[in-house]
């Protein structure tokens, strides 16, 4: 399955038109939680919401590409965090004794 996500600059030309992420959230018909784990590749853009963002006038002009990034492509992804995950160790003196 392809998975979507929404490019980082999508976020920042919303901002540079001074609008706001609930503004886009109402235009998309999202929560603004949702959209702000789009807008922070947290989750990843489902048909609806790429054929809405394409739709809007505040991003006329630009293409699938420009809006999008397919999830094979994100380990060079423009400022999402690909740290390492490190194992939690959790010490429980109720195993072991005192």
């Amino acid at each position: 399955m392809i998975r979507y996500q929404v490019r980082r600059k999508v976020a920042v030309h919303l901002a540079e038109c001074g609008h706001t992420q609930s503004w886009l959230a109402g235009r998309l018909g999202l929560s603004t939680g949702f959209l702000s784990q789009l807008l922070r590749g947290k989750k990843c853009a489902g048909p609806r919401v790429r054929e809405g963002l394409r739709g809007l006038h505040l991003y006329e002009g630009w293409s699938f590409d420009d809006l999008f990034q397919m999830e094979d492509d994100l380990s060079s992804s423009e400022g999402l965090d690909h740290s390492p995950v490190r194992p939690v160790v959790v010490h429980d003196s109720s195993i072991h004794g005192p």
